[in-house]
């Protein structure tokens, strides 16, 4: 991952080319009261070093600023001949070049640096904002699920209390839930529906009937009343009638079918 734009790791604003100045400033304070000492020898010692930590600090507008000051102030006053701007020649010629390529060179690095640490220093804080984006997602992720569960129990505690049947049916015909009311009065056990196994509840001249509805009301997605012989837990036969309606989502598509069944007297 590569982030844009690393050259904003220096502060924005005049601020920094105020503290370019100063450092022109200082640096050449410094020298100036060094001169007679030095006379013509590290003519620009002070500007590099003061264009480094301008660089390091402020970033390389405001350094380049301090290399170009300390150009034209320390070629006039201390590059011989001093005090004038007459074109130097042979060792202040090399002098000029070398504090150009030095602080130019160290300029380049320091800025190669300090945008690599900005860039690390940014990757890290979009690590950790994606990490506590994640934790809130998965904290949300876990609440639902929480709730989901909480509702789901409520909703089988209230349909295995109904006095009716009633279940609910995938769009493949599998059985997604049936109350407890179907395994009292059928004697079948828990699971037993997958497939084709509901149709063992069924009475046998009622099984094509039933099953040529389901195939109707799959393929038009119309909701269907209709009655049917169910087998109970003695072997006797009882009467129910029913009704199938479709769920759908927001969109409006049918994603399952919700069914209730009740003797007429029920």
């Amino acid at each position: 991952m590569t982030i844009r734009n690393t050259k904003r790791w220096a502060p924005g604003g005049a601020s920094p080319y105020a503290f370019a100045i100063v450092a022109v400033v200082i640096a050449f304070t410094v020298r100036f009261a060094l001169h007679p000492l030095l006379q013509g020898r590290f003519a620009f010692l002070f500007f590099t070093i003061a264009a480094l930590l301008i660089e390091f600090y402020a970033g390389l507008g405001p350094a380049l600023l301090v290399v170009a000051g300390g150009l034209v102030i320390g070629g006039y006053f201390f590059v011989p001949p001093f005090n004038s701007f007459d074109i130097p020649e042979g060792f202040d010629l090399v002098t000029i070049g070398l504090y150009l390529t030095i602080a130019l060179v160290g300029i380049i690095l320091i800025e190669s640096l300090q945008r690599s640490r900005y860039e690390a220093q940014l990757l890290q804080e979009v690590a950790q904002s994606h990490l506590e984006m994640l934790e809130r997602s998965e904290s949300r992720r876990l609440r639902a699920e929480a709730a989901a569960r909480k509702s789901e129990e409520k909703f089988h505690t209230l349909a295995s209390g109904l006095p009716q049947i009633w279940y609910m049916r995938r769009l493949d015909g599998n059985f997604e839930y049936v109350n407890d009311r179907f395994y009292e009065l059928t004697g079948l056990a828990p699971g037993s529906l997958e497939g084709s196994g509901w149709l063992k509840a069924i009475h046998p001249d009622d099984v094509e009937r039933v099953k040529t509805e389901w195939s109707r009301i799959v393929e038009t997605g119309e909701e269907h009343s209709s009655g049917f012989r169910l087998r109970m837990a003695d072997g006797s036969y009882h009467y129910f009638a029913g009704r199938l309606s479709c769920i759908q989502d927001p969109r409006g598509k049918i994603i399952k079918w919700a069914g209730a069944s009740a003797e007429p007297d029920c």
